[in-house]
C-alpha cells in the first residue's frame, strides 16, 4: 500500500505533481498547501523572464493579505513570543476563533496596500555583565502577524536568488554559524587557513 511512490510523496508532506499545477490562489487544501504551492510559483518567477518577475510581484499583496496565509503567520508568531505589544494583547488570549478573525482583519488591509503597524513599546534589556543596557522594540501582536504574513510571501522570491554560498539573516540553515562552520570545513578540506 505504502510502497507507492504518490503515496510516499505525500506522507513526506511534498506536493506531487497535481499539486503543483493547482494555483496558490485556489481554496483547495490546507493553509499550510497554499503557502507549498506559492512557493513554487515564486520560484519558478524567479527563474523565469523579467516581465514573469513583474508579473508575479503584481499578486504579492493579495498573496500576503490571503487569511490562509495570515493565519499561519498568526500561529507562527503566537509559538514565539508571548510579550504583549502597547495594546496589551498576549498570543495567549486568543482563543480558535479570535484568531482566525485576527487572521481576517489585517488580511484586507494588507491586500488593500494600507496596512500600518501600531505604536511601539520600547523596553530596555541586560546586555550581559557590565556591559550595560540595549533597547528592544515590542510591536502590537497584529502588527508581528502581519510582518510575518508579507514575509512569508516575499522569502520564497528572494531566496531562490541568493548564492548557496550566501549566509546570515536567511531562512533556517542559512545563518552565521552554518557560514562558520562551512568555512571550518573548506578549510580542512583545502587545507587552507589563511
Amino acid at each position: 500500500m505504502y510502497s507507492e511512490p504518490d503515496r510516499r510523496r505525500v506522507s513526506l508532506g511534498l506536493a506531487g505533481a497535481h499539486a503543483r499545477q493547482i494555483p496558490a490562489e485556489r481554496h483547495i487544501g490546507t493553509y499550510r498547501d497554499f503557502l507549498r504551492r506559492h512557493e513554487m510559483e515564486a520560484i519558478a518567477a524567479a527563474r523565469g523572464s523579467k516581465r514573469e518577475r513583474e508579473q508575479f510581484a503584481q499578486c504579492l499583496l493579495s498573496k500576503a493579505g490571503d487569511t490562509r496565509n495570515v493565519m499561519l503567520a498568526v500561529e507562527h508568531c503566537a509559538s514565539r513570543g508571548q510579550a504583549a505589544g502597547p495594546n496589551g494583547l498576549r498570543p495567549a488570549d486568543l482563543d480558535a476563533t479570535a484568531r482566525w478573525n485576527l487572521a481576517r482583519e489585517p488580511g484586507k488591509v494588507i491586500r488593500n496596500g494600507t496596512f500600518l503597524p501600531g505604536k511601539t513599546r520600547t523596553t530596555w534589556i541586560q546586555k550581559g555583565a557590565g556591559r550595560g543596557q540595549r533597547p528592544i522594540r515590542v510591536q502590537n501582536f497584529e502588527d508581528r502577524c502581519a510582518e510575518r504574513a508579507v514575509l512569508q510571501v516575499i522569502r520564497p522570491l528572494t531566496q531562490s536568488q541568493f548564492l548557496d554560498s550566501s549566509f546570515g539573516f536567511r531562512t533556517p540553515g542559512r545563518s552565521r554559524e552554518q557560514a562558520l562552520a562551512t568555512a571550518e570545513r573548506l578549510a580542512l578540506d583545502l587545507d587552507c587557513w589563511t
